[in-house]
């Protein structure tokens, strides 16, 4: 298998206009990129011989050899140079003059065991997280290493849905507590990583089903018995992921009902505000915290105080009532914390 590509890339592009040249640079940079299947970037990571990847370093000399040969006789490096952080960061090393940085695909594959190399299954499941992560649009501006946790997937498999559901709920558990001792600029980072745990869940659990239906009843009493730990986090991206894979008609009523946006989740609210501390559903308060800071763009924000105020605090409040807060001291500090992060629009 050899990598299909033009090489002259640049020949028929405007070198003066480095918008043209930064678009040809990305274009084939990404065609040569989606050629190279998953499979020979697990033989880079486990050290043996790939010719498709070394053509693909290769193809990428090429491209900035031809890139600054023709940079000498036009003065737009320095506007190609802004330009590169809209491209890929494939496409970002020609455009720089710099090696090929595949780390963030091959590293994470080195680190695997080998029985997770060995196993098809996991490979495959790999596999479709590639494929997700890295083909599934050209918007690919970062570098994002590819995730290669197979918790849950060994999890479903060797574990009973109780036993799993108690471990999920324990690590969930950590990973919301994680966020109330991180500093301020942390706290949001923290917040967009809570949705995204809970994405990777949900589609763990489709990649899982993709792989064998037969996990479908174990997931679906897993989501149940998260939800008696009232691990809501843990309960509904599991469910979202079976109502992904098409399993959608099997759940408790009251697993149904805490996606219910009715009245901004009331249902969800209810539940989670009465009774045994819970792990919160992430969705409703990433919402509400986007909508918040979309008010607090408004230019007469002093019209909106009293509302931002509330607001604010409900979602505070959701986030807060996982830790059965007894202790009441730490909700006034929490509170004053978010106010901080707004920017100390106003008093709390």
């Amino acid at each position: 298998m050899t990598l299909f590509y033009n090489r002259n890339t640049l020949r028929n592009v405007n070198i003066k206009d480095a918008h043209a040249v930064a678009e040809a640079i990305d274009e084939a940079s990404w065609s040569a990129f989606k050629q190279v299947p998953f499979s020979a970037w697990v033989f880079k990571a486990t050290q043996r011989p790939v010719e498709l990847v070394d053509e693909f370093i290769w193809f990428h000399k090429l491209l900035a050899i031809q890139l600054q040969s023709r940079l000498r006789r036009y003065q737009i490096l320095h506007e190609l140079s802004e330009l590169a952080r809209n491209v890929n960061p494939f496409a970002r090393s020609v455009i720089y003059n710099r090696d090929v940085d595949i780390s963030f695909i091959v590293e994470p594959l080195s680190c695997l065991p080998h029985s997770t190399i060995d196993s098809s299954e996991a490979l495959s499941l790999l596999e479709k997280r590639f494929r997700r992560l890295y083909h599934s649009s050209q918007d690919l501006r970062k570098k994002i290493y590819l995730r290669t946790d197979m918790f849950l997937f060994h999890g479903i498999k060797q574990e009973s849905p109780a036993s799993l559901a108690w471990l999920m709920t324990e690590n969930d558990s950590k990973l919301f507590s994680m966020g109330f001792s991180l500093s301020l600029e942390g706290k949001n980072m923290w917040f967009k990583n809570l949705g995204l745990a809970w994405d990777d869940r949900s589609y763990d659990v489709v990649d899982t089903l993709c792989l064998d239906s037969k996990y479908a009843p174990a997931f679906i009493e897993l989501a149940t018995c998260l939800y008696r730990h009232r691990n809501f986090h843990g309960s509904t991206a599991i469910v979202q992921g079976l109502k992904n894979a098409g399993f959608n008609t099997a759940f408790p009523s009251a697993l149904y009902a805490i996606f219910d946006p009715a009245n901004n989740y009331q249902t969800y609210r209810q539940m989670v505000r009465t009774g045994r501390p819970a792990i919160p559903f992430v969705f409703p308060l990433k919402r509400e915290h986007r909508i918040v800071m979309e008010k607090l763009q408004q230019p007469r924000l002093q019209l909106y105080r009293n509302e931002y105020r509330q607001d604010m605090k409900l979602i505070v409040d959701d986030l807060l009532k996982f830790r059965s807060f007894d202790n009441s001291d730490q909700k006034p500090y929490l509170v004053k914390i978010i106010g901080k992060v707004l920017g100390g629009c106003f008093p709390f």
